[in-house]
């Protein structure tokens, strides 16, 4: 249960008035990275830097908001981001510009930070630079996974605003990328994840829940398996917090959200049936109604054990 969440006023005001849309989240010990995004006061794509740091006490979690001074090279929205504990870096790759004229340029460059953590406090090093290595096919709004060494890029949009039914897998120490056709249609807004040498994709499409496993080597279908669900529950919620747990997240997304709740719905994976129903009160938390705070409210939940 969620017993509470608080926040500095003033803090709580820059948060609903700046923080950009389709920026993304990268989670880094007990703080939020955004990076880029929409800027909502002038709807064009940002090259911004947020820290959203959290504290934790008995029951209740606080947080912090800060603007910093770093910014991207290149602005961008709808990019992909991931923090590489070992060298400790922060990277965003691709996304897309949306310009004065909202027309909208994909990108392929690939930025990184250097990140320094002390007591739990999370500090950006230096400025952004430029990696040498750029992508294959560039793509925005994509899900990003890493494993061992691979980061793996997976569909996203590309040009022409056309759902790119592929993967790019990144190889950073070699510096090097490898592109993969995929064999069978797939969506937008969908999570994965890897295990066992296993590529799991789960995907909404015509209001069945799509799983499918992909051998990691060949990117062959070892199985798929389909399952129905409500038409409303449009949403597929991070799932690598509950993997040890064997658990699967989705949610309802209904615009404009009746009396300010959203459902969650926590599902068996194996089996993809609802173990447990959770209602959440944006109202009560004081978070801003929309897809990019559910996302984020769920991820700090899930961070927290809560």
């Amino acid at each position: 249960n969620i017993d509470d969440l608080d926040e500095d006023e003033n803090n709580l005001q820059e948060f609903k008035n700046f923080l950009p849309i389709f920026g993304s989240f990268t989670k880094i010990s007990n703080s939020f990275i955004v990076s880029g995004g929409i800027d909502i006061k002038n709807g064009e794509s940002s090259n911004s830097i947020i820290i959203i740091n959290f504290i934790k006490n008995s029951s209740h979690l606080y947080y912090s908001f800060l603007n910093t001074n770093s910014k991207l090279n290149e602005k961008r929205h709808g990019h992909a981001s991931f923090f590489d504990k070992i060298d400790n870096k922060l990277f965003v790759i691709g996304g897309v510009i949306k310009n004065k004229n909202s027309s909208l340029t994909f990108l392929d460059s690939i930025e990184y930070i250097d990140i320094s953590i002390n007591e739990s406090e999370v500090q950006l090093n230096d400025k952004w630079k430029k990696s040498e290595l750029k992508l294959k096919k560039p793509r925005a709004n994509c899900t990003i996974i890493k494993n061992e060494n691979l980061v793996y890029l997976i569909g996203g949009i590309s040009v022409d605003s056309i759902i790119e039914n592929s993967i790019e897998i990144i190889d950073f120490k070699n510096n090097k990328s490898t592109l993969i056709d995929l064999k069978f249609e797939i969506t937008l807004n969908l999570k994965s994840f890897i295990k066992d040498k296993v590529l799991n994709i789960l995907m909404n499409k015509n209001n069945q829940l799509i799983k499918v496993k992909l051998n990691l080597f060949d990117f062959n279908i070892i199985k798929e398996e389909n399952h129905a669900i409500s038409k409303n529950e449009k949403g597929l919620f991070s799932i690598e917090p509950f993997l040890n747990q064997n658990l699967l997240i989705t949610g309802f997304r209904q615009f404009p959200l009746i009396d300010h709740n959203i459902k969650v719905n926590i599902r068996n994976f194996d089996s993809l049936q609802t173990i447990k129903e959770i209602i959440l009160n944006f109202e009560e938390l004081n978070l801003i109604p929309g897809s990019q705070n559910i996302m984020f409210l769920y991820d700090v939940i899930t961070s927290y054990n809560y």
